[in-house]
């Protein structure tokens, strides 16, 4: 097999390359489906329903067996909607899937590919005509202490989830009720309602304008265009990814001596390991620095020649359809480049407006539309913030233009809404930011300062934007240089391959000793992500030191910070597959005190790799963390770092954001999307809510 798959590199033509990349783009499209099979087939032998999962509502201690079967089931499910996410952009075949995993779901719902479901989904009831946003949380299942809540969830019709809003168990949003962005739902929802802040509270009622959907609803039959979407992703994705990666890798074989065809069969047997080592190094730089290039460059084009146009779009219309792909594809280019200075001419190419190119630290920010959007000198988007400027409703959307101007900082999982922002605008970590609230009023002069954190919005003193832009330093040409090596270039190529090349050294040095070619393959895998592990944390400890980040900061433009956050990239590559396959359990514990992390006994972190500012993370014993951690921020262009204590036996529900510096004192529950700000001592045996947090009404 090997001997084949090396003569089929060697010797085969670019119709060939691209006949199997297409061949392996059709693999992926039905891997989803091959895993809800294999999905229902687990289910039928654990509990003899392919529906139901076998979990009656109520209050389960940790460690129990029913938290073990709702752990179990969660990673069932997230087998099949991540690949599923991943590969399409279908409301419909979403619907699919989760009525196979067990959902009662009605007609027309409109849900987001990265809408986080937990708990079993048999306890999830979904009406017609539901829209669910990006980002938002549909929970059966949430923390108390110490012990798990299961309880049902029902969705009635017409309800609309807002964007990173989140809905726990035990709870009903009434037929058309509208949840706002950050809003945590705890408690039942009456009809018509509209809720907003953090805690959750009713602000009004709301009426669906029907001439609105009446007016671009699709003529044609709800099959038919679903069928011409999922045909245009694959036609649009065979010329975006499938032929330039193809053509990528034909061209690339060039590089590889003429000399080794003779001796294919025996490739990996015969010829010195320091010659495969960098033969396959070269090969897997060039194609996958080059194909990463090609893909993005191309995919920017594609975007800034199908410019759309601010108004209402049919949600199960072609044009629809074809804005969502767009989205989808911006989203993937901003994901691969994040902060790199490659990555801001990209956003231009693709149609973002800049003033001035190259004067702003722009990272991913989700559902950016690029040509409605425009980003001035100055501005500063960070990693993981989301935009609204497409609002997607059940029966159409709604797109709007966003201008950040100068001095506009968004901070991580925040919500940016579309609008005319104000200069000198501080928005803060998972805030909820609107032009209704804060709007330019003029644009001859700069407006006065204004920084805000929570939700409802909070207002705090903020220093003078202009006087700290002067105060900085601008950054030397060597560390320009070493910046775009490690991000643009050694991020991008080499980071991604080391796994691969490992794997070689490991697997042929198991073939020159004799051993059987499937156990030395399997055994090579495992052994492979074990070295990048230890390769990781090595990289961390001479990077970044078993000391800094407990409570340091460094200038933007300095060899630390690029250093620092380098180590993270390595991390988030190298560590990402076994930590996303242990996730829940007790397995990443290990793996994370390996790079520095201080964590107790029996403790439990949902998603590990939220714990990436390493020095910083101090969790005591019998934890269970949910979260969205936030132990490092930029002030004045300062990376500041500072270490946050979560004491023995707190619970951090879903989508609640802890920042540096807190302490929190044993056996505290903080309630879904409930934000702890820097420097805050929550006192411990007590429940808190709110964004900022404030001691839970028992009521």
């Amino acid at each position: 097999a090997f001997a084949e798959i090396g003569e089929f590199f060697m010797t085969a033509h670019i119709g060939e390359f691209i006949g199997a990349g297409l061949l392996m783009y059709l693999v992926a499209l039905i891997f989803p489906f091959g895993s809800l099979l294999w999905v229902r087939l687990i289910k039928l032998l654990m509990g003899g329903h392919l529906y139901k999962n076998g979990v009656n509502p109520g209050v389960y201690p940790k460690w129990s067996r029913m938290h073990l079967r709702v752990w179990c089931i969660e990673r069932l499910e997230n087998s099949v909607l991540l690949p599923l996410g991943t590969m399409f952009r279908s409301a419909p075949l979403m619907a699919y899937v989760l009525r196979r995993l067990g959902a009662t779901v009605g007609d027309n719902l409109q849900c987001a590919h990265d809408v986080e479901f937990s708990g079993p989904l048999d306890l999830l009831s979904i009406g017609d005509n539901v829209a669910i946003q990006t980002g938002a949380y549909i929970h059966t299942s949430k923390w108390l202490g110490q012990d798990l809540h299961i309880g049902p969830v029902r969705l009635e019709s017409g309800c609309k989830i807002g964007m990173r809003a989140a809905i726990a168990s035990d709870v009903t949003v009434g037929s058309g009720s509208w949840i706002n962005p950050f809003t945590p739902i705890l408690s039942d929802v009456g009809e018509q309602e509209m809720w907003e802040g953090a805690p959750a509270r009713c602000s009004g009622h709301c009426v669906d304008l029907r001439r609105t959907a009446k007016s671009c609803e699709s003529t044609q039959p709800a099959l038919f265009m679903e069928t011409l979407n999922i045909l245009m992703q694959v036609f649009l994705d065979f010329w975006l990814f499938v032929v330039p990666t193809a053509a990528v890798s034909w061209f690339a074989t060039t590089f590889i001596p003429v000399s080794d065809t003779v001796v294919a069969s025996d490739y990996f047997r015969v010829t010195p390991l320091p010659e495969i080592v960098w033969v396959m190094s070269l090969y897997s730089f060039i194609t996958t620095w080059s194909t990463v290039v090609i893909v993005s460059v191309l995919a920017c084009l594609f975007l800034r020649y199908t410019p759309a146009s601010p108004g209402i779009y049919s949600s199960r219309g072609l044009r629809g359809y074809l804005l969502l792909y767009r989205m989808k594809k911006m989203n993937q280019v901003q994901r691969q480049w994040t902060w790199t200075i490659t990555g801001q001419y990209l956003r231009a190419l693709a149609g973002v407006r800049f003033p001035r190119l190259g004067a702003s630290e722009c990272d991913l920010m989700f559902n950016l539309v690029p040509e409605l959007a425009s980003a001035d000198s100055q501005v500063f988007w960070s990693n993981g913030s989301f935009t609204n400027m497409l609002d997607h409703g059940a029966e159409h959307i709604k797109l709007r233009q966003l201008d950040m101007p100068r001095n506009f900082f968004s901070g991580n999982n925040c919500v940016v809404e579309s609008g005319q922002f104000p200069s000198n605008f501080l928005l803060g970590v998972s805030t909820l930011g609107t032009d209704i609230q804060f709007r330019r009023q003029m644009r001859s002069r700069l407006g006065e300062p204004i920084t805000v954190a929570g939700n409802p919005p909070v207002q705090f003193a903020s220093a003078k934007f202009d006087q700290e832009n002067e105060a900085q330093v601008l950054p030397g040409f060597a560390l320009f240089l070493a910046r775009v090596f490690l991000n643009d270039i050694f991020s991008m190529g080499l980071l991604p391959l080391a796994g691969m090349l490992i794997y070689v050294i490991i697997f042929t040095s198991f073939l020159r000793l004799d051993g059987p070619l499937i156990f030395s393959a399997l055994l090579a895998l495992i052994l492979a992500e074990a070295y990048l592990v230890l390769l990781c944390a090595a990289v961390k400890k001479l990077l970044v030191g078993r000391v800094w980040g407990s409570a340091h900061s460094t200038p933007f433009w300095s060899w630390r910070h690029f250093s620092y956050f380098f180590a993270q990239d390595c991390f988030f590559a190298w560590c990402r597959r076994p930590l996303r396959m242990s996730a829940g359990t007790l397995l990443p514990n290990s793996v994370l005190r390996m790079m520095g992390c201080q964590i107790g006994r029996r403790t439990i972190i949902t998603s590990a790799m939220q714990a990436s500012d390493w020095n910083a993370v101090s969790f005591g014993n019998d934890c269970v963390v949910n979260g969205f951690l936030q132990f490092h921020t930029f002030e004045n262009m300062i990376l500041k770092v500072k270490r946050t204590e979560i004491k023995d036996g707190s619970a951090i529900n879903f989508g609640a954001t802890v920042m540096s510096g807190a302490v929190i004192e044993p056996e505290t529950t903080i309630l879904p999307l409930s934000m702890v700000l820097k420097e805050m001592h929550l006192s411990g045996a007590a429940t808190y809510e709110g964004s900022p947090v404030e001691p839970a009404d028992d009521g």
